[in-house]
């Protein structure tokens, strides 16, 4: 149904057993039930069902088709990244919830809530869940931009190379510079992976 995540996620052995965990607990009916904790942070079930909706709904998928479990370790394991990358920024640069970002913030509320009210009220999503949508996608980019800025295409181009050569049967008849663009993006989704590894390592990811 969903399309696949935009990038996947490492064997970080500790995430894996928090979401198989948190899964299950998703099945629960109270939504004051937590599914997922980052450090002192709860993330509960009403939560992940608002905002696997907002997701849906976004994306222009029907929002009360049930996912699959799997659909559902993906949704959760966003959340659990947005809530990592909001702790890290708030500790290591807070700048970046600048009156830019706020600005931004309040622009979507507002369009959202003008554009899809009937949606938003029905649904029960508050002014929460729509910014932890909005500071998900907003951190995620943030911090995938910051990779790309930190490694240029230039410094890159000999591991594409060697990614093209091991991977050449999966481009088809697409030449090393046709394939560029996309290998580039498969790297640095790959940094990002390992960056949120990294964060994960100094931080609590229960269930």
């Amino acid at each position: 149904m969903m399309k696949s995540r935009l990038w996947k996620k490492t064997a970080a052995v500790l995430l894996m057993a928090v979401l198989a965990a948190a899964a299950a607990g998703c099945g629960a009916d109270d939504p004051e039930s937590q599914v997922a904790k980052v450090n002192d942070t709860v993330i509960t079930k009403g939560q992940f069902d608002n905002y696997t909706m907002l997701c849906l709904y976004t994306m222009g998928y029907d929002p009360s088709e049930k996912l699959t479990g799997e659909e559902e370790e993906e949704m959760l394991g966003d959340m659990v990244d947005a809530e990592v990358l909001t702790q890290y920024y708030e500790k290591n640069d807070p700048s970046v919830f600048s009156d830019t970002y706020q600005s931004g913030l309040q622009a979507y509320l507002t369009q959202t809530k003008q554009d899809n009210g009937e949606f938003i009220d029905s649904s029960g999503i508050s002014d929460e869940d729509i910014t932890f949508y909005y500071r998900s996608q907003y951190l995620t980019q943030l911090c995938f931009n910051e990779i790309q800025e930190e490694n240029s295409d230039e410094a890159l181009y000999g591991e594409a190379e060697a990614y093209y050569e091991k991977h050449r049967e999966d481009f088809g008849q697409e030449t090393l510079d046709e394939a560029l663009g996309e290998i580039y993006y498969l790297l640095y989704s790959d940094m990002y992976e390992e960056k949120l590894d990294d964060i994960k390592e100094n931080m609590s990811v229960i269930e």
